[in-house]
């Protein structure tokens, strides 16, 4: 099975809202959780020249939502806002949905190190 397939599958597996760990309450948010190994492999093929789209948050955040969701939006404003604990907030508007995203890398931290979605909240308008 190929890597890309795995993680569409893991992005799937899933999730529930909650709005634990977030400062803002008053939205629903969906924690995504992923198997270690997925996350080790996937930190390999990163190391080897592969997926480096991983290391982008902004991409990773992207490649999620058009994977979760299915469909292909036009991003009006992507905002990227530092968090506590080496983690970044992606904030996607789009004409009818906007959809905020909490990075962090699990395996390593800094440049080389992969970026995932630990949790998402999305509005449809």
């Amino acid at each position: 099975m190929s890597l890309s397939r795995v993680m569409t599958q893991i992005l799937i597996i899933i999730v529930a809202a909650t709005a634990t760990g977030c400062t803002d309450h008053s939205v629903s948010w969906v924690d995504v959780t992923y198997r270690e190994d997925f996350l080790q492999r996937l930190q390999q093929e990163v190391d080897q020249g592969h997926l480096v789209g991983n290391l982008d948050p902004k991409q990773v955040a992207m490649e999620f939502v058009h994977r979760q969701f299915g469909a292909e939006v036009k991003w009006l404003d992507v905002r990227m806002v530092d968090l506590p604990e080496d983690r970044k907030k992606i904030m996607l508007v789009g004409e009818r949905e906007s959809t905020t995203l909490i990075l962090t890398q699990p395996i390593r931290k800094g440049p080389t190190g992969i970026w995932i979605v630990e949790r998402y909240a999305r509005t449809l308008k």
